[in-house]
Protein backbone atom coordinates (compact mmCIF):
# COMPACT_ATOMS: atom_id res chain seq x y z
CA UNK A 1 0.00 0.00 0.00
CA UNK A 2 1.17 3.33 -0.92
CA UNK A 3 2.11 5.84 1.63
CA UNK A 4 -0.32 8.58 0.24
CA UNK A 5 -2.92 5.40 0.24
CA UNK A 6 -2.30 4.43 3.88
CA UNK A 7 -2.53 8.02 5.32
CA UNK A 8 -5.81 9.13 3.75
CA UNK A 9 -7.39 5.22 4.15
CA UNK A 10 -6.04 4.20 7.43
CA UNK A 11 -4.22 1.26 8.33
CA UNK A 12 -8.09 -0.76 8.18
CA UNK A 13 -10.42 1.48 6.11
CA UNK A 14 -12.11 4.62 4.73
CA UNK A 15 -10.90 7.87 6.80
CA UNK A 16 -12.83 8.62 9.55
CA UNK A 17 -14.79 11.70 7.67
CA UNK A 18 -16.25 9.02 5.48
CA UNK A 19 -17.56 6.88 8.11
CA UNK A 20 -18.98 10.28 9.96
CA UNK A 21 -20.83 11.19 6.47
CA UNK A 22 -22.23 7.61 5.76
CA UNK A 23 -24.18 8.22 9.59
CA UNK A 24 -25.21 11.09 9.32
CA UNK A 25 -26.51 9.70 5.65
CA UNK A 26 -27.95 6.70 7.03
CA UNK A 27 -29.62 9.06 9.90
CA UNK A 28 -31.04 11.42 7.69
CA UNK A 29 -32.08 8.82 4.84
CA UNK A 30 -32.74 5.47 6.54
CA UNK A 31 -37.01 6.30 7.64
CA UNK A 32 -37.43 7.84 3.78
CA UNK A 33 -35.79 4.52 2.25
CA UNK A 34 -38.08 2.55 4.30
CA UNK A 35 -40.94 4.01 3.11
CA UNK A 36 -40.01 4.40 -0.17
CA UNK A 37 -39.06 0.56 -0.35
CA UNK A 38 -42.33 -0.12 1.20
CA UNK A 39 -44.56 2.27 -1.19
CA UNK A 40 -42.86 0.16 -4.40
CA UNK A 41 -45.37 -2.70 -2.96
CA UNK A 42 -45.29 -6.74 -1.95
CA UNK A 43 -42.53 -5.59 1.04
CA UNK A 44 -43.16 -4.98 4.94
CA UNK A 45 -41.93 -2.75 6.83
CA UNK A 46 -39.69 -4.91 8.81
CA UNK A 47 -38.73 -6.50 5.58
CA UNK A 48 -37.99 -2.88 4.18
CA UNK A 49 -36.03 -1.73 7.24
CA UNK A 50 -33.94 -5.27 7.06
CA UNK A 51 -33.36 -3.66 3.08
CA UNK A 52 -32.26 -0.71 3.87
CA UNK A 53 -29.82 -2.25 6.57
CA UNK A 54 -28.44 -4.15 4.48
CA UNK A 55 -27.97 -1.30 1.68
CA UNK A 56 -25.64 0.47 3.82
CA UNK A 57 -24.08 -2.30 5.31
CA UNK A 58 -23.07 -2.92 1.23
CA UNK A 59 -21.62 0.43 0.73
CA UNK A 60 -19.78 0.83 3.68
CA UNK A 61 -17.97 -2.53 3.22
CA UNK A 62 -17.39 -0.79 -0.44
CA UNK A 63 -15.82 2.03 1.79
CA UNK A 64 -13.69 -0.64 3.63
CA UNK A 65 -12.89 -2.39 0.92
CA UNK A 66 -12.12 -0.15 -1.83
CA UNK A 67 -10.31 3.11 -0.38
CA UNK A 68 -10.91 4.96 -3.97
CA UNK A 69 -15.18 4.64 -3.26
CA UNK A 70 -14.27 6.07 0.06
CA UNK A 71 -12.94 8.85 -1.63
CA UNK A 72 -15.16 9.11 -3.97
CA UNK A 73 -17.54 9.08 -1.48
CA UNK A 74 -15.97 12.05 0.34
CA UNK A 75 -15.46 13.99 -2.55
CA UNK A 76 -19.29 13.45 -4.45
CA UNK A 77 -22.11 16.08 -4.08
CA UNK A 78 -25.07 15.25 -1.21
CA UNK A 79 -27.66 14.46 -3.59
CA UNK A 80 -24.70 11.76 -5.64
CA UNK A 81 -24.42 10.12 -2.65
CA UNK A 82 -28.12 9.91 -1.82
CA UNK A 83 -28.49 8.81 -5.57
CA UNK A 84 -25.59 6.04 -5.18
CA UNK A 85 -27.40 4.62 -2.31
CA UNK A 86 -30.62 4.64 -3.36
CA UNK A 87 -29.17 2.67 -6.21
CA UNK A 88 -28.02 0.26 -3.78
CA UNK A 89 -31.33 -0.33 -1.82
CA UNK A 90 -33.14 -0.40 -4.83
CA UNK A 91 -31.16 -3.49 -6.06
CA UNK A 92 -31.80 -5.12 -2.61
CA UNK A 93 -35.49 -4.59 -2.95
CA UNK A 94 -35.00 -5.99 -6.32
CA UNK A 95 -33.44 -8.98 -5.22
CA UNK A 96 -35.54 -9.57 -2.10
CA UNK A 97 -38.71 -9.50 -4.32
CA UNK A 98 -37.26 -12.17 -6.47
CA UNK A 99 -36.06 -14.52 -3.68
CA UNK A 100 -40.22 -14.11 -2.22
CA UNK A 101 -41.05 -15.19 -5.89
CA UNK A 102 -38.79 -18.12 -6.04
CA UNK A 103 -40.04 -18.98 -2.84
CA UNK A 104 -43.94 -18.92 -3.50
CA UNK A 105 -42.97 -20.30 -6.82
CA UNK A 106 -41.85 -23.74 -4.48
CA UNK A 107 -44.14 -23.79 -2.52
CA UNK A 108 -46.73 -23.22 -4.66
CA UNK A 109 -46.00 -25.87 -7.07
CA UNK A 110 -48.95 -28.28 -7.84
CA UNK A 111 -48.54 -31.73 -6.69
CA UNK A 112 -48.72 -33.51 -10.20
CA UNK A 113 -49.22 -37.05 -9.43
CA UNK A 114 -46.59 -39.73 -10.31
CA UNK A 115 -48.81 -42.75 -11.45
CA UNK A 116 -45.78 -45.13 -11.10
CA UNK A 117 -44.32 -43.40 -7.41
CA UNK A 118 -45.25 -45.53 -4.55
CA UNK A 119 -48.23 -43.05 -2.66
CA UNK A 120 -46.06 -43.35 0.63
CA UNK A 121 -42.88 -42.26 -1.21
CA UNK A 122 -44.71 -39.08 -2.65
CA UNK A 123 -45.85 -38.15 0.77
CA UNK A 124 -42.24 -38.51 2.07
CA UNK A 125 -40.56 -36.75 -1.04
CA UNK A 126 -43.67 -33.99 -0.21
CA UNK A 127 -42.45 -34.05 3.30
CA UNK A 128 -38.42 -33.81 2.53
CA UNK A 129 -39.31 -30.52 0.28
CA UNK A 130 -41.49 -28.94 3.16
CA UNK A 131 -38.60 -29.53 5.73
CA UNK A 132 -36.14 -28.04 3.03
CA UNK A 133 -38.18 -25.09 2.46
CA UNK A 134 -38.10 -24.70 6.59
CA UNK A 135 -34.60 -24.92 6.43
CA UNK A 136 -33.49 -22.61 4.18
CA UNK A 137 -36.12 -19.87 6.20
CA UNK A 138 -33.60 -20.51 9.21
CA UNK A 139 -30.30 -19.87 7.50
CA UNK A 140 -29.20 -16.21 6.50
CA UNK A 141 -30.44 -13.81 4.37
CA UNK A 142 -26.85 -14.36 2.71
CA UNK A 143 -26.99 -18.05 2.43
CA UNK A 144 -30.42 -17.64 1.02
CA UNK A 145 -29.77 -15.55 -1.47
CA UNK A 146 -26.97 -17.57 -2.84
CA UNK A 147 -28.94 -21.14 -2.24
CA UNK A 148 -32.30 -20.47 -3.68
CA UNK A 149 -31.80 -20.22 -7.65
CA UNK A 150 -33.43 -17.53 -8.78
CA UNK A 151 -35.98 -18.42 -11.59
CA UNK A 152 -34.99 -18.75 -15.37
CA UNK A 153 -31.89 -17.19 -14.60
CA UNK A 154 -28.33 -18.69 -15.11
CA UNK A 155 -25.77 -18.46 -11.75
CA UNK A 156 -23.74 -16.02 -13.19
CA UNK A 157 -26.49 -13.86 -13.79
CA UNK A 158 -27.40 -14.17 -10.09
CA UNK A 159 -24.04 -13.40 -9.12
CA UNK A 160 -24.30 -10.35 -10.99
CA UNK A 161 -27.75 -9.72 -9.69
CA UNK A 162 -26.58 -10.38 -5.80
CA UNK A 163 -23.59 -7.59 -6.67
CA UNK A 164 -21.10 -9.88 -6.88
CA UNK A 165 -18.56 -11.98 -9.49
CA UNK A 166 -19.15 -15.29 -10.90
CA UNK A 167 -16.18 -16.74 -8.74
CA UNK A 168 -17.16 -14.73 -5.36
CA UNK A 169 -20.74 -16.27 -5.96
CA UNK A 170 -19.36 -19.64 -6.62
CA UNK A 171 -17.40 -19.33 -3.37
CA UNK A 172 -20.75 -18.37 -1.09
CA UNK A 173 -22.63 -21.10 -2.83
CA UNK A 174 -19.94 -23.67 -1.22
CA UNK A 175 -19.78 -21.94 2.05
CA UNK A 176 -23.58 -21.60 1.98
CA UNK A 177 -23.66 -25.66 1.11
CA UNK A 178 -21.30 -26.30 3.93
CA UNK A 179 -23.53 -24.47 6.71
CA UNK A 180 -25.96 -25.85 5.49
CA UNK A 181 -25.12 -29.38 5.94
CA UNK A 182 -24.10 -28.95 9.70
CA UNK A 183 -27.26 -27.36 10.72
CA UNK A 184 -29.18 -29.66 8.86
CA UNK A 185 -27.21 -33.14 8.66
CA UNK A 186 -30.72 -35.03 7.46
CA UNK A 187 -30.63 -33.41 4.55
CA UNK A 188 -27.86 -32.84 1.83
CA UNK A 189 -27.50 -29.69 0.15
CA UNK A 190 -27.87 -31.09 -3.28
CA UNK A 191 -31.22 -30.83 -2.28
CA UNK A 192 -31.71 -27.56 -2.91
Amino acid sequence: MSDDVAASTGARGPRPLVEDMLGEHLQQWFPRFVGWVVSRGGIGQHDAENIVSEAYTRVYARMMSAPEAAGRWEGSAPEERTKYVRTVVSNEATNHLRRQKSLRALEDQPDEPDTDADPAEIVVRAEEATQVLKNLRALSQRDQDVLIPMEGVSQFEQALELGMSHGAFRTALTRARKRYAAKFPQHHPEDI
